[in-house]
């Protein structure tokens, strides 16, 4: 099967290590995801870092199981799904660039 991509980009106007703090926080993506997001487990050497699980349940879909397979600070968090079920494949890529004013860019691509 073909992957898929799903490729969103967004300035926030805020400074890269409080928007970088605030998207690794596993239960602050519930609102990204119009989801429920449960921490399953922390990163091998930081709390979101590389290791670390979440569940995410959207509406009546079966929950996932999704795990960090990258992490450098103000610049990327790399997860895949992890759980057995239907998807297979998935990839998250969230990178954070700095912008004048303080701001921040997000780019996120998802593969499906």
């Amino acid at each position: 099967m073909r992957a898929h991509w799903v490729h969103v980009e967004h300035d926030f106007p805020a400074p890269l290590p409080v928007v970088f703090a605030h998207l690794a926080e596993h239960e602050n993506l519930a609102g990204v995801f119009q989801a429920k997001v449960t921490r399953v487990r922390d990163g091998d050497t930081e709390r979101n870092g590389v290791g670390s699980m979440r569940i995410v349940k959207i509406g009546p879909a079966p929950p996932v199981e999704e795990t960090v397979t990258e992490f450098e600070t103000d610049a990327l968090i790399e997860y895949k799904v992890t759980s057995d079920g239907p998807i297979k494949n998935h990839v998250g890529i969230m990178e954070f660039s700095e912008l004048p004013g303080d701001r921040t860019h997000l780019d996120y691509r998802i593969r499906l």
